[in-house]
């Protein structure tokens, strides 16, 4: 076999693993491809939750205020309740009408 034979021959073998190595890259490629479309849909979804979980944690800061000054206004409440209470209670002395039954 001539040198001009054998290189033929080795570019025949380069040019097959060639092919080969071509098929083997395009199913990589395909394989990373469709993982790729996999996490997008996932970061998709990952957005949509933490949309929610801010939307949440926004809600239940609004919902903290409001339970603080539902213990604001039911503190007053109660404080007034008793002066009202105390008041009537010394009321009915000098008016010598009963405006307060005190609960036993």
């Amino acid at each position: 076999m001539t040198d001009e034979e054998m290189l033929v021959e080795i570019k025949k073998m380069f040019a097959a693993e060639r092919k080969n190595n071509n098929a083997k890259f395009e199913s990589i490629d395909q394989k990373f491809e469709s993982a790729d479309k996999r996490f997008e849909s996932m970061d998709k979804k990952i957005e949509f939750m933490d949309k929610r979980f801010d939307s949440m944690d926004h809600k239940i800061d609004q919902l903290q205020v409001d339970v603080k000054n539902i213990k604001e206004d039911a503190a007053i409440t109660r404080t007034a309740t008793n002066t009202l209470l105390d008041w009537a209670e010394k009321a009915q002395v000098d008016v010598k009408i009963p405006l307060y039954h005190k609960a036993d």
